[in-house]
Formats: structure tokens, sequence, C-alpha cells
């Protein structure tokens, strides 16, 4: 049974292990992706709820997780094993797009050492998601709307189920996004050695554009257009429609058999 209401977070001591609860958003997280045992429990030492403003987007910046849900409520938690390192990590809403960046202004960088930081959202309206500098970008459950566009460079990942009328992908820097549900249009441009893997994204048209060895995959039921250059590589599942491809550079373009 799916669980619509976030979570509860277990803060331990050394000496006494407490359990603080409290109810961040609705549907933060669907624990089932990340924890696997204990549903609607995270284990954290560090959480810290921050105030915020409504927003349709969410932009992050730095080496962090964020685990993304929608629900009725906006919500946002961030966590680091360093307190010090968590009091630098900023939670900003500018233009409608909440900024989760980590404020390195006048820090040792040999201070912050192999830190992690996650971020927990919860968002109603979705509309954008933006990741750069090695961001891990995690989808807690369904997301669901009618645009969305996803930027995406500098090594950065992601995975969720995407449902949503139309998608617009930019992908560069090796990033790497796996992305399963259902679409009606979707466009992808990748770039410089990234991959999109969407055998399980559904989409009926799609217009992909891969350069500089990147790897798109995708499974498209009506119409497709593609443009794939140096030494990229293209494949699709679907019965098409009607199918448009141009390569060149060494590229291939080529339909996966089931």
């Amino acid at each position: 049974m799916h669980c619509n209401f976030i979570s509860w977070f277990s803060l331990h001591n050394k000496a006494v292990m407490k359990k603080i609860w409290f109810l961040l958003g609705i549907s933060l997280v669907s624990l089932s992706a990340w924890a696997q045992q204990d549903k609607n429990i995270v284990y954290d030492a560090n959480v810290q709820v921050r105030n915020v403003g409504s927003f349709a987007g969410v932009e992050i910046s730095g080496a962090m997780d964020l685990y993304l849900s929608q629900g009725t409520e906006t919500a946002v938690a961030i966590s680091a094993a360093d307190l010090q390192i968590l009091d630098r990590i900023r939670t900003e809403v500018k233009d409608n797009i909440l900024h989760i960046y980590f404020d390195a202004k006048g820090m040792n960088w040999k201070n912050w050492g192999n830190t992690k930081i996650k971020a927990y959202v919860t968002v109603n309206k979705l509309n954008r998601i933006e990741a750069s500098g090695a961001c891990n970008v995690k989808g807690t459950g369904p997301l669901k709307g009618e645009d969305l566009y996803l930027e995406f460079s500098g090594a950065s990942d992601m995975g969720a189920e995407l449902q949503f009328q139309s998608v617009k992908i930019d992908a560069s820097g090796a990033c790497s996004l796996r992305l399963t549900g259902n679409v009606e249009r979707c466009q992808v441009s990748a770039s410089g050695a990234s991959s999109v893997k969407g055998f399980e994204l559904q989409a009926n048209y799609a217009k992909l554009e891969a350069s500089g060895a990147s790897d798109i995959r995708m499974t498209v039921n009506k119409e497709l257009s593609v443009k794939a250059s140096g030494g990229s590589n293209v494949k699709y599942k679907g019965n098409l429609q009607s199918r448009d491809v141009y390569s060149s550079g060494g590229a291939s373009v080529k339909k996966q058999e089931d």
C-alpha cells in the first residue's frame, strides 16, 4: 500500500536513542524506494526543517542528494553529518524556484571532507528540475504534471517515474538519467558523454538529439525524430508511424528488438 504522508525522522544519541516524530508534509517520500525495511521511518542524525515559500521548480548544485516527491503541500528538510556544513546549506525561493546550494564563501575546503548533503523536498505542482555539480536526484514516487523541464550538467544523475504531457531534457557533461513512466511528448538533448536511459519511458512523440559520445534510449509509439553525431548512440523501441533520422560522424541510430 502506497504511503501518502511523509517521513518521520528518528534522531539517535550515543547514550540514549531518541525518536523525534514530526510531519513534514504530504508524501515527501515513498520510503520503499530508499528505506526498504523501515517504511515511513528515516533515520537521520542531523535533519533540519526549512521554512520556505511556495515553489514549482527545484535547482540544486554542489554534490548533494535530492529526494523529491509530490504532495498537497510543500515541505523542505536538509541533512548533513557536520552541523557547520548544515548551517551553510542555503534554501531560497526565487522566481518560483527553490534553490538549494552550499555556501562555501570563506570556508577551508579541507574542513568539508566527504560530508554528504541530503535534501528532502515535497512539491505540489512541479515544472522544473535543475542539477549541476555531481548531484543525485531521486524521485520517491511518480512525478506528475503538464510540462516538465530537466536540465542536468556536471556529472549529475537522476532516477524517476514521470507522468507528464510534455517533457524537455537537456543533459550535458557526463550526466546519467534513468527514467520510466508515460509522456505525450518528449524532447531530449544529450551531449558530452551523457546518458538518458528511457526504454521504460513511453512517449507518443519524441525528438532526440545526441552528440559527443552520448547515449539515448527511449520507447516511442507514434512519431520519432533523431539527430545523432560525434560517435553517439541512439536506440529506440516501439511501433512507429513516422520516423525521421539523421546521423553523422560515426553515430548510430538503431531500433532495439525485444
